[in-house]
């Protein structure tokens, strides 16, 4: 278990928990920020704003790990992958550059022109709408058994459309978007700070939450026939059903929770929940990286690239982590001052 594959996976997992709870936090703000409404809707889109501005950038250190440890320690997994389903990744990469570009020109640029600012405010809430659901489409076309690759001669057997183009993809995608917006909104009602406004968000985050549950009965439905291996994985793994049964319970402690107005416990319980969610899509498709043809061990790079890769990321951690750490501090400092 421990060896340096594994090693390399769990950062790649690790990286992933830490990007879906602070970059998929960011994406599920944007798409509140489209859906503001009522008389308070500017305030909402300040809120979001305010709360985004500090680090919203800096989170996509954590999925770019991703992509470079993929490409350094798992060549083959990341060749397939971004040939195979280079239409999701494509929209998925142009949904972050504008949603970038659309935060940069709304919040700094245009605050005198209201039709231009409008403008910018709907593509930056639709980019968060989207590359979510894209994001969630690539997991489940990695996971459904459709990306078929021939590991002797390094060559991918799927079309560019087969592995992700159907239901159960396009589900885990609206399941993602759910958990991105839910955890953004347990995220917004913290920051907050006024009564009115912790309200707007108290009940976007039951909505959310709701929609989240519903949404995740229905992809582990669809999995028994549509991701039949990535189902096997769920029943066969005690940390799978472990993970999978902290989340329903977390489910219900959160409605309670919200109900009672706990929110720093709601934060909590929020932030496992989706730890809960990442972790058990991991270990039901463990040890594949792509089903069922790749797995950690039969798609890596050579034996001292990864003992160079795992020591280079070791180093770049003690550098990156302490830094981000007091980047959010501070903002958050001077935030608390003001």
């Amino acid at each position: 278990m421990m060896s340096v594959e594994f090693l390399l996976a769990s950062v790649v997992v690790s990286s992933l928990v830490i990007y879906a709870l602070s970059g998929g936090a960011d994406f599920g703000g944007g798409a509140w920020s489209l859906f503001a409404r009522g008389e308070r809707k500017e305030q909402q889109q300040n809120l979001i704003e305010r709360a985004i501005a500090p680090i919203w950038e800096t989170n996509h250190v954590w999925i770019i790990l991703v992509i470079v440890v993929l490409f350094v320690a798992y060549p083959l997994a990341f060749s397939s992958i971004a040939t195979s389903l280079h239409i999701p990744l494509t929209v998925m990469l142009i949904g972050i550059v504008l949603r970038g570009c659309a935060f940069i020109f709304r919040a700094y640029g245009m605050k005198d022109d209201k039709k231009l600012r409008d403008f910018w405010e709907k593509v930056f809430g639709i980019s968060s709408l989207l590359t979510p659901i894209t994001f969630g489409v690539v997991v489940a076309a990695v996971a459904n058994g459709k990306l078929r690759v021939d590991v002797e001669n390094t060559k991918v057997m799927t079309d560019f459309v087969e592995a992700w183009w159907g239901i159960f993809p396009f589900s885990v995608g609206i399941f993602t978007l759910f958990t991105f917006m839910f955890l953004a909104a347990v995220y917004l009602i913290c920051e907050a700070g006024e009564q009115k406004l912790q309200n707007d968000f108290r009940i976007r985050a039951v909505c959310s939450a709701a929609l989240l549950d519903l949404t995740a009965m229905w992809c582990l439905y669809l999995s028994r026939s549509h991701a039949p291996l990535f189902w096997q994985g769920l029943w066969s793994s005690k940390y799978a059903i472990f993970f999978h049964g902290c989340g329903m319970v977390l489910a219900t402690s959160i409605f309670f929770t919200l109900w009672k107005r706990q929110y720093k416990m709601v934060r909590v319980l929020a932030m496992t929940k989706v730890i809960c969610i990442v972790l058990g899509w991991a270990v039901c498709q463990f040890p594949f990286l792509v089903v069922p043809d790749l797995t950690i061990y039969t798609a890596t790079a050579p034996k001292n690239v990864l003992y160079m890769m795992t020591t280079i990321i070791f180093l770049g951690m003690i550098v990156t982590v302490p830094a981000l750490y007091y980047l959010f501090y501070v903002f958050k400092r001077d935030k608390e001052v003001s």
